[in-house]
C-alpha cells in the first residue's frame, strides 16, 4: 500500500505514455487513403482541410491536431463498440484494412484510344503543357518573369 501511495503520480503518467504510444502506433500503421473514406480517412482529410484553413496561427495548428487527435480516438472506439456489436469480425476492423484505391480514370481503356485517334494532337498539347508548367515552376523559383514562357 506504502508504493501505491509513493508511486501514484508516475504509474498514472506511465499509463497515459503507454496509451498515447499505443495510440500513436495505431495511427502511423493504419491506412489513411481510402476512396470509401474509411477509419484515419476522414480524419486525416479533416486534419489537412484544418491546416489550410489556420494559415501559419499556431494555435489554430494546435487546435486542429487536437481535433484530430480526438477524430482518431473517436475512430477506435466506434471500432471496438462495433466489434462488441457484431458488426465487425476483430476490434481492428474498422481502421486497419485493405485500402481501397481510387480508380485512374473514370473512362475505359477503349475510350481512351478512340477519343486519341480522334484528336492526334492532344499528347502533343499535354506535353506541352506539362513542359509549359515545368517552365513556369523554375522560373517562380528563380523569379524570372514568366511572360517570356507563354507563346
Amino acid at each position: 500500500m506504502n508504493f501505491i501511495k509513493s508511486h501514484w503520480f508516475g504509474a498514472l503518467l506511465g499509463l497515459w505514455m503507454v496509451l498515447f504510444i499505443g495510440l500513436v502506433g495505431i495511427v502511423l500503421t493504419a491506412p489513411h487513403y481510402d476512396a470509401q473514406n474509411r477509419g484515419f480517412a476522414f480524419c486525416t482529410q479533416k486534419l489537412a482541410d484544418n491546416l489550410a484553413d489556420c494559415e501559419k496561427e499556431s494555435w489554430c495548428s494546435m487546435q486542429a491536431v487536437l481535433d484530430n487527435t480526438w477524430c482518431d480516438i473517436k475512430i477506435i472506439a466506434k471500432s471496438f463498440t462495433d466489434w462488441i456489436d457484431g458488426k465487425n469480425p476483430y476490434p481492428w476492423s474498422g481502421y486497419i484494412f485493405e485500402p481501397e484505391q481510387p480508380r485512374p480514370s473514370y473512362f475505359d481503356d477503349e475510350e481512351i484510344k478512340n477519343y486519341l485517334q480522334e484528336y492526334p494532337d492532344t499528347l502533343d498539347e499535354m506535353e506541352r503543357l506539362k513542359n509549359l508548367r515545368k517552365d513556369m515552376e523554375n522560373a517562380q523559383d528563380k523569379d524570372i518573369s514568366i511572360e517570356k514562357f507563354i507563346p
